[in-house]
């Protein structure tokens, strides 16, 4: 399992610790799938299932003795997940994140927060703002490579925008 560990979590022992300090990242998947993907797929159809986006800045660690099955462990099970998912992850496996400078925002969650060209930018697909979001971060960081998981269908909208200009027919301007 992979596992979503708060900075503050208590870990002695892994086993008895972790279901109770953290959260399983197969578990909210599996929520999302059972509570909002099957129910949107019987009402209108498989064609219009939603797209799910989990985004994590964080650091991806191993707590095992860290051989091949345990790195492939770590990848969500495709069988628990909704239909259409995407995990975005601020760094690639066994990478530690960036943490930036004390009292700010690290190098993933300032490229995702850029008032130009991150997530919630102004007209900015969110596609566009992914790919802008890890040249930044590579670019900044040197070693900390983003990586995106997920189901092969899952794909976003292109013109899909957090928020769209305004003025965009059916947005809203306050």
């Amino acid at each position: 399992k992979m596992w979503l560990v708060p900075a503050h979590a208590n870990i002695h022992d892994p086993n008895e610790d972790l279901p109770r300090e953290c959260l399983s990242l197969n578990e909210l998947l599996e929520s999302l799938r059972r509570h909002l993907d099957q129910s949107v797929q019987s009402r209108f159809g498989a064609d219009r299932a939603p797209v799910f986006l989990v985004v994590l800045d964080a650091c991806r660690v191993e707590l095992g003795r860290g051989g091949v099955d345990d790195l492939l462990a770590l990848e969500p099970n495709a069988e628990e997940a909704p239909r259409k998912y995407k995990i975005l992850f601020s760094c690639s496996r066994k990478t530690t994140a960036s943490d930036g400078p004390s009292g700010g925002h690290g190098p993933f969650a300032r490229a995702m927060l850029d008032a130009e060209h991150g997530f919630f930018a102004e007209g900015v697909p969110l596609r566009d703002a992914i790919e802008s979001v890890s040249r930044a971060v590579q670019s900044s960081s040197g070693s900390q490579a983003p990586t995106v998981l997920g189901s092969p269908d899952a794909l976003l909208p292109a013109a899909f925008c957090i928020f769209p200009h305004r003025g965009v027919e059916g947005s809203s301007s306050g």
